[in-house]
């Protein structure tokens, strides 16, 4: 993953560097675009499709909107009982301001609500008599995931074709809060593990960092 990360940022350095002599200017007349994100496909984390517009409010600034659609296959229980799969979404404005108007690199700052449901199994202890369970009993429930979070990210827009499309790659640092809860047991504390914090941690909530990175198509509609 760290491998990954260190090929996208040297790809935003060169590409910012580069660009106003290697390609054309990234600059249109266009006040609206369709965009959307293929690498989000494929996040090793949590794969999504993810499609958006934006609006230039002036040359050098735009303002945008970005929906994702997260993406998951069938999960099996301890018995091999196929189950729901997971589902959710990713809701992200964004704001971003050009260094130049000839728009080839720019900030972004963006904010987001991130909602996931997680079918799960697990055995719960039942009858319990001196410490000791009469049985065992397999529960199927839900996970719920709310994430809030902010990104600051700065990247690269190149034009293709005389302006018909557009690429971006991007690379930031952003700041994320967590909150998890049993659908069926709202009440209960459950242990999550993260990756920031090393050892599992019995909360409900907690916070963490994130690098958000990526490459957007980016088509001028008018």
């Amino acid at each position: 993953m760290n491998k990954i990360r260190l090929v996208f940022i040297l790809l935003v350095v060169c590409q910012s560097s580069f660009c106003q002599d290697k390609f054309q200017s990234a600059s249109n007349n266009a006040k609206f675009s369709l965009r959307i994100s293929p690498t989000s496909l494929m996040d090793i984390v949590q794969p999504s499709f993810t499609f958006g517009c934006e609006y230039f409010l002036k040359n050098n600034q735009a303002v945008g909107i970005d929906y994702s659609i997260l993406i998951d296959y069938q999960t099996t229980n301890n018995n091999n009982d196929v189950i729901e799969p997971h589902y959710g979404f990713i809701l992200k404005p964004t704001y971003k301001f050009f260094f130049n108007n000839s728009q080839n690199g720019f900030i972004e700052f963006d904010c987001f609500w991130k909602k996931l449901h997680t079918p799960q199994t697990r055995w719960l202890e039942r009858d319990v008599v001196n410490g000791v369970p009469t049985y065992y009993e397999l529960e199927n429930y839900t996970l719920e995931k709310d994430v809030l979070g902010l990104n600051f990210k700065v990247g690269a827009k190149n034009s293709f074709f005389n302006n018909l499309f557009f690429v971006e790659t991007y690379i930031g640092v952003g700041f994320r809060s967590v909150y998890r809860k049993i659908a069926e047991h709202p009440n209960e504390v459950i242990t999550v593990r993260t990756a920031f914090f090393g050892d599992a941690k019995t909360t409900n909530k907690y916070w963490g960092l994130s690098i958000p990175l990526g490459v957007r198509l980016v088509v001028p509609i008018k």
